[in-house]
């Protein structure tokens, strides 16, 4: 980010630049006036739907309103997805399981919500930003991928692996990147939503039933009826960076 002003910097800065005090600022968005004053000292996180409300309410142009999403972006993403994105912007060598790697530019994918209740292809548009009225449910963090993959898989987002069951090809703390765009493939590694659960694990139909495998042998596949899988869309891969 070229500006480096902080979200409640920003925000106070676009009130005054419009003159408003921080009574008009409220009744603008329609908020309390402790609400602005929560946001401009930097005690209250501004939600991404409140910035959308201040871009609208404010008329900010369209680089102000960038800059404002991208920082709120930047604030609201762990220390982890903070540290993974700084090593991907520095350039350094990607450790790649499935897709070709190097020096490259980066973009961030959304990382989904363990508890997501909704189906990501209603959630992500085919740049993979995530429309703004399902952005608390869905965002758990933002992890860099190559840009690359934004370019030939639309709609990507990825699962952060908990646990040993797909080991060791997908490892605990492992990031799996996959595809709202595209269904899974019989046989092939999937992000699945099934029984109330989001998982990874190799997806196999048969019929009206639905098996999903762990990698790792040590765990046994859990058979579904069709109907209790609410998606599953494709792997298209797996990667950290050093």
């Amino acid at each position: 980010m070229s500006d480096e002003r902080t979200v409640r910097e920003l925000v106070a800065a676009h009130r005054e630049r419009r003159g408003l005090n921080k009574t008009q600022m409220a009744k603008t968005v329609g908020m309390s006036l402790s609400w602005v004053r929560e946001v401009e000292s930097g005690r209250m996180t501004m939600t991404m739907d409140m910035a959308e409300v201040v871009i609208d309410k404010l008329g900010l142009s369209v680089d102000e309103a960038a800059t404002l999403r991208d920082t709120l972006r930047w604030e609201r993403t762990s220390n982890e997805g903070r540290t993974l994105i700084a090593k991907a912007k520095a350039g350094r060598r990607i450790v790649e399981r499935e897709i070709p790697g190097g020096t490259m530019s980066v973009s961030v994918i959304p990382v989904i919500k363990a508890d997501f209740e909704g189906d990501p292809r209603e959630v992500l548009d085919m740049q993979g930003a995530v429309k703004k009225q399902w952005a608390e449910a869905f965002i758990d963090d933002y992890i860099p991928v190559p840009s690359e993959v934004l370019e030939r898989f639309p709609a990507a987002f990825a699962l952060k692996v908990t646990g040993d069951e797909m080991a060791p090809k997908y490892p605990h703390g492992a990031y799996v990147v996959a595809s709202a765009a595209l269904e899974a493939d019989d046989n092939r590694p999937a992000i699945v939503r099934a029984g109330g659960v989001i998982q990874c694990r190799i997806i196999r139909k048969a019929g009206a039933k639905i098996t999903l495998e762990p990698i790792n042998r040590d765990y046994a596949p859990r058979e579904y009826e069709a109907q209790d899988v609410n998606w599953a869309y494709r792997v298209i891969g797996s990667w950290a960076w050093e």
